[in-house]
């Protein structure tokens, strides 16, 4: 209800009709701040988003992989940043929003937003060449194979003594094979080194391939 009061400078106050008006209660508004597409590698993880409403909040809910996973423990502050924070979580990808209802039972729900749990490093094996080789070749081929249990596609690394062949893709599940010359002669020591999305690493163990390549003699004198 409101109305107008003036006093006159003899004193005399009049009084306007009265009138009313209605604030109409306006829907939430749920903001995810947490980026999409992030990773934790321990399985726990704090979810940050902001709830902003014109007379303040009933209840806010954590929606994981489509269902209630909690709800707010403490007084949602209103426009201001919040969380759920989720711990011992199995590995895997996750959908994620929160969903808020304000004080006059509207409510609103966020776009789903995913992260991912990455609990194990990538599993490296040597394939070729096999522990101990003799090449006599200073060209070496080497292959090997990655497993990982979040990617298909990973950044690899070989070292080899003095040279290295450094990040390069990785299918997962396939025989990768690259070509590194210009080795000395003597024993190498090679290894591969590969990471995943979550920057998890995974080693390979240690061969060792002896490089004995003969040398090559040029006749400069012509015949005859």
């Amino acid at each position: 209800l409101w109305n107008v009061s003036c006093i006159d400078n003899p004193g005399t106050l009049s009084i306007s009709a009265t009138r009313n008006f209605t604030i109409g209660d306006s829907p939430p508004n749920i903001t995810l701040v947490t980026a999409s597409n992030i990773y934790t590698t321990t399985g726990n993880i704090t979810l940050i988003y902001n709830a902003t409403d014109n007379n303040g909040f009933s209840i806010t809910r954590l929606i994981l992989n489509g269902l209630i996973n909690a709800t707010n423990a403490t007084s949602v502050l209103n426009g201001q940043l919040n969380n759920f924070t989720i711990i011992s979580l199995l590995e895997g990808r996750y959908n994620w929003t929160v969903n808020g209802t304000d004080t006059g039972g509207l409510n609103d729900t966020e776009t789903e937003r995913i992260f991912f749990v990455d609990l194990n490093n990538p599993n490296v094996s040597l394939n070729l060449p096999a522990n101990n080789t003799i090449s006599n070749s200073s060209s070496v081929n080497f292959n090997f194979t990655v497993i990982d249990t979040m990617d298909t596609s990973l950044t690899c690394s070989i070292s080899a003594q003095e040279k290295s062949d450094l990040n390069f893709a990785a299918t997962y599940g396939s025989l990768t094979n690259r070509l590194i010359t210009g080795f000395t002669d003597g024993f190498k020591e090679w290894n591969v080194t590969c990471i995943d999305d979550s920057s998890r690493v995974g080693f390979s163990g240690f061969r060792y391939v002896n490089i004995t390549e003969p040398p090559t003699l040029t006749l400069n004198t012509a015949n005859n």
